[in-house]
């Protein structure tokens, strides 16, 4: 508005030069005047030109600034979004976890000793993911813990569980270390668990045998309080049995992810 007010009044001031000079009533020192004006009024329409300028790409900087915005808000409740879903998995797996009286423990390591009288160290990898079960099948078959001999206070069962966990994060899928403590006098046991896409919590139980066994160790093995532990061969061998021996009654079950 102040720009068509300046122009105009420009336009105005023109005119009356325009119209006092035809009448040659205009003397020196008057046009001086109104050349002064007209000078002035064309430095202010400049200077407001500029402003006008500045003011647009101001505008047009906010406008980029709104959509930005706007885009990083979506991104955000997308975000939220897969969060909440996130946390709706963990839920349900912490629920499947009590259902079956398994006490969980996250990032850090088991309060066990392996043969001969070390600690257990996982090493975790970040980018671990869950597999399929296929996947699994395929690493355990792949991986030779298991054909490793069982040797008292010097190869057991935490060194093998040990051994498989790291192998798997470092393959890229995620692992649990799971010791188990039974009923009875029996020792308690380590294995693995994996949380696979397909077919849920999956039981693994790769310790090996002594002095001779079958030519791979690579077990399944439902575990429920209450319920009695006896491994199942993956990849069966024709000369030995499927089932393995029942080690006991399942009396808790600790997971360390």
């Amino acid at each position: 508005m102040r720009f068509r007010v300046v122009a105009a009044v420009v336009i105005l001031f023109l005119l009356v030069i325009l119209v006092l000079n035809s009448l040659g009533k205009v003397s020196k020192s008057d046009y001086d005047v109104l050349q002064g004006r007209y000078d002035a009024l064309e430095q202010q329409h400049d200077v407001m030109q500029t402003e006008l300028r500045g003011l647009r790409e101001d505008y047009n900087n906010a406008e980029e600034q709104i959509a930005n915005a706007y885009e990083s808000v979506n991104r955000l409740n997308e975000e939220l979004a897969e969060a909440n879903r996130e946390i709706g998995s963990l839920n349900d797996q912490l629920d499947l976890y009590k259902n079956f009286g398994i006490e969980l423990y996250l990032g850090v390591n088991p309060p066990y000793l392996k043969a001969p009288q070390e600690p257990v160290k996982l090493l975790d990898n970040p980018e671990a993911a869950e597999p399929t079960f296929e996947q699994l099948k395929t690493f355990l078959l792949n991986d030779k813990t298991d054909t490793k001999p069982y040797i008292d206070d010097v190869y057991t069962c935490g060194n093998y569980a040990e051994e498989v966990h790291n192998n798997a994060e470092a393959t890229g899928f995620g692992c649990a270390f799971v010791a188990v403590v039974f009923q009875d006098d029996t020792p308690c046991h380590a294995l693995n668990a994996f949380l696979t896409r397909d077919a849920g919590l999956v039981y693994i139980d790769c310790t090996g045998v002594s002095p001779s066994g079958p030519s791979n160790c690579d077990k399944m093995v439902t575990i429920k309080k209450g319920q009695p532990y006896t491994p199942i061969s993956i990849f069966p061998d024709p000369f030995w049995e499927t089932t393995w021996h029942r080690m006991g009654i399942v009396s808790t079950v600790e997971m360390y992810w």
